[in-house]
């Protein structure tokens, strides 16, 4: 995949599901590596039974379960808006069958302005900035 500056592997396996390769920035005609291999090696869920027994006990989604198995099929409108890329996940059953996902990924670019900004919660809550009287 390319896009604005960046250009990647997608990839899909059984126990990460989305699995992104060769991760580039392209910096002034130069391709610069940002991260080799990306996934969800893992993901611990607690889960919030009190009762004495439980409390001790969670579940690792990701190997025990293989979480890209657990993957659906997305749909336009429901889970993905806007300009969409659909990829599909390739995965084998217990008896080594294959089988597709049909439209396990999507990518879609969304401007939602900007996620976060810097706060110093030693000056107080930003101020407007002051505006000239004439």
């Amino acid at each position: 995949m390319r896009w604005a500056d960046w250009s990647f592997r997608v990839g899909f396996t059984p126990r990460e599901g989305l699995v992104l390769h060769q991760l580039k920035f392209r910096d002034q005609d130069v391709d610069r590596p940002v991260i080799n291999r990306a996934s969800l090696s893992e993901m611990v869920v607690p889960y919030g039974d009190t009762a004495p027994v439980q409390a001790k006990k969670n579940a690792f989604d990701s190997g025990e379960y293989n979480i890209g198995n657990m993957a659906n099929s997305l749909t336009l409108g429901c889970d993905c808006l806007g300009e969409i890329k659909y990829f599909d996940g390739h995965s084998v059953d217990s008896l080594g069958n294959p089988w597709t996902i049909e439209n396990a990924i999507c990518m879609h670019e969304e401007d939602d302005s900007i996620l976060w900004k810097h706060f110093d919660f030693r000056e107080g809550p930003p101020r407007p900035a002051a505006t000239a009287s004439s």
